[in-house]
């Protein structure tokens, strides 16, 4: 503790607005103000009175370092837009409050295992050097809205290993810098919205190990985040809506292991390649998540071959119960089976496509259409499938022919007209749906109007032949040529 008859001028003024619940602006920008009398004020050690309300510094420098560890104090730390140019050391600090908006960070800021009652608040801070909240439990909010942290090291500019927060979490609703990774792992604890909507981060994103509880309503916001490296979602349990929505990810997305009730990825870009699992889509009591994958775009998929199903369902979960067909998330997953060679898983998806297209439909003539495109050739992508069709065709036409089209019987129900070459016609009486001739001289012939089945000579009428050639155009049997 510094003795009152020796602080400067500043620091009297500062222990004055502290006494009177004022916040504190300095009149010289350029007066530093000591971190020892710091510690001693925020500590305690000038307590007159029992109801003092502590203060807010503002614009203040200070130079040297800020030592609190292992400190207990009894007012809320609180700085606004003051410069720091040594570490701030709040390592195992207990205390109401941390408050350092605005701040310039130039050493960073270290409170490993600190235990707040209240919020901790780094909103719109520079700091240029690790800002550490490993372990820490924080009773209120976290806000580091709007900050910019840089670590040149390569280490996470912002490591927040082990937090617990029991209020909600925002991160950066102002477009947060990160210069390198962010790492919330290992049981990150949120009760409320974590936030990092626009964030930007030059390295990797870790939300390992962490739970995120806010039912019904936003749990973690990483809508329109810009990470250099991979993003790792493993281990990962939230209690209310997930969005990466419009997110741009240059590395892989790793998803496993995870509990989630819904998950956005609308128009979110992944430059590599998507590692998960098919329990990634289902909730804890094993029904499917509400997912939303509309737009979004990736260049891999991690066992492609084997899980095909999977990939089916998991784009399937967009039109499930909806009545708005979606037809980009089909169109993707066919474009990056193709790309890396799997050809028939493609015609796979582009089945299942036109099978949801159908379903979508409303009752008339366009989806009958593709109800005989389904059976027939599968849509375009099955097209083997019309074979299967060849052996009902001519058994069908078999029995048609046979029966129907060749009777045995003359009958006066129909008088059939032919005009000869030389303009003579001749009439012949003949069942209406007979099988005649194609030559007319065989047509005009004694035998035909004697009621026999052809004349003498004439090739002989096979209905099986015959169905085979309508069925198969290709094969020339002699059949439609002579009947």
């Amino acid at each position: 503790m510094i003795p009152e008859k020796t602080l400067t001028n500043a620091e009297k003024e500062v222990l004055a607005a502290f006494r009177a619940g004022d916040k504190f602006t300095p009149d010289l920008k350029d007066e530093e103000i000591r971190s020892d009398f710091l510690r001693g004020l925020f500590c305690g050690d000038y307590e007159e009175k029992a109801d003092y309300r502590g203060t807010r510094i503002v614009g203040a420098i200070i130079s040297d370092v800020l030592d609190m560890e292992f400190c207990e104090t009894k007012f809320p730390v609180r700085f606004h837009k003051c410069s720091f140019f040594q570490e701030i050391r709040l390592q195992q600090l207990t205390g109401p409050e941390l408050d350092f908006r605005g701040c310039t960070l130039k050493n960073g800021l270290d409170a490993l295992g600190a235990k707040m009652s209240g919020d901790v608040v780094l909103a719109k801070v520079n700091a240029m050097n690790q800002v550490r909240l490993a372990g820490a439990d924080i009773g209120g909010q976290l806000d580091c809205t709007g900050g910019s942290f840089q670590n040149e090291n390569g280490r996470a500019a912002l490591h927040a290993q082990n937090v617990k927060v029991a209020d909600g979490v925002f991160l950066c609703a102002q477009n947060i810098e990160v210069t390198a990774g962010m790492f919330l792992p290992n049981k990150f604890n949120a009760v409320g919205a974590v936030s990092l909507a626009g964030a930007k981060i030059g390295g990797q994103l870790n939300c390992t190990g962490g739970s995120f509880q806010n039912k019904g309503k936003i749990a973690f916001n990483a809508r329109s985040i810009k990470a250099a490296s991979e993003v790792f979602i493993c281990n990962f349990s939230a209690n209310g809506l997930v969005f990466f929505t419009n997110a741009t990810i240059g590395g892989d997305l790793e998803l496993n292991d995870c509990r989630l009730t819904h998950l956005s990825l609308a128009s979110a870009n992944v430059s590599g390649e998507i590692q998960d699992d098919a329990n990634v889509y289902k909730d804890h009591k094993g029904n499917d998540i509400d997912l939303d994958i509309d737009g979004f775009r990736y260049q891999r998929l991690n066992a492609v071959k084997e899980r095909v199903k999977d990939r089916l369902a998991w784009v399937g979960l967009m039109s499930k119960g909806d009545k708005k067909f979606r037809p980009q998330p089909y169109e993707q997953l066919m474009q990056v089976y193709r790309a890396t060679g799997h050809t028939n898983e493609a015609r796979d998806v582009g089945f299942e496509l036109e099978q949801k297209r159908r379903e979508k439909m409303e009752w008339g003539w366009r989806k009958i259409w593709y109800s005989v495109l389904r059976f027939t050739i599968g849509y375009g992508y099955k097209p083997f499938r019309i074979l299967w069709w060849f052996p009902l065709a001519i058994v069908g036409g078999f029995l048609l022919f046979s029966g129907a089209l060749c009777p045995q019987k003359w009958t006066s129900a129909y008088v059939f007209m032919s005009t000869l070459g030389n303009g003579i016609t001749e009439q012949s009486e003949c069942e209406r749906w007979r099988m005649i001739p194609s030559d007319v001289e065989a047509l005009l012939s004694p035998d035909w109007r004697d009621g026999k089945i052809a004349p003498e000579g004439y090739p002989k009428f096979i209905p099986f032949f015959y169905a085979i050639e309508v069925a198969l155009p290709v094969l020339a049997l002699g059949q439609t040529g002579n009947w």
